[in-house]
């Protein structure tokens, strides 16, 4: 058995502590429901609600990495596999997408811009912080990443190889 830190672990540690942060900001506002919630204090609740469908949507997508990482160690020359694999990841990937949108909506209305997106330095999620310089512009990428999981999935499950052409094997 592995020693130690694990994508499955990080996973579950990012997504818990992310839960604990909303719900202590929560309980912090139901504890006092007369005092009146400042601005600054309404301002960290929504940095603390857009941790946490970032932190989610991002162990997410790790979990199915994880699954299409398990594809290609057991498929064939030919590039064929178990594809429940690759259906589980598009679920993680869904749910990926899912907490994706909610960042987006949400700062969408309270950001201007990702101040780390920004830089030029920056290569994850994307290069080039001008075009990406907020979540929402990030997220038709994500889309299509999801799409195309769908797509080849399909095409898996038809029998049409990556390695092929119009059935041609190239």
């Amino acid at each position: 058995p592995h020693i130690g830190e694990t994508p499955y672990d990080m996973a579950e540690l990012v997504d818990g502590l992310a839960e604990k942060a909303v719900q202590a900001y929560r309980a912090m506002i139901e504890e006092n429901p007369d005092a009146p919630v400042s601005d600054e204090i309404a301002a960290i609740g929504t940095d603390i609600d857009a941790i946490y469908h970032m932190s989610v949507s991002y162990s997410k997508k790790v979990l199915a990495a994880m699954e299409i990482l398990f594809y290609k160690a057991g498929m064939d020359e030919n590039c064929f596999g178990d594809t429940a694999l690759l259906d589980r990841a598009a679920a993680y990937l869904k749910e990926s997408l899912d907490e994706y949108r909610e960042l987006t909506e949400l700062t969408k209305k309270t950001y201007l811009f990702a101040n780390s997106m920004q830089t030029p330095q920056r290569k994850i999620p994307f290069p080039n912080g001008k075009t990406y310089g907020h979540w929402e512009n990030c997220l038709p990428e994500y889309e299509k990443e999801y799409e195309c999981l769908l797509k080849h999935t399909a095409e898996l499950k038809a029998g049409k190889s990556p390695n092929q052409t119009d059935g041609i094997a190239v």
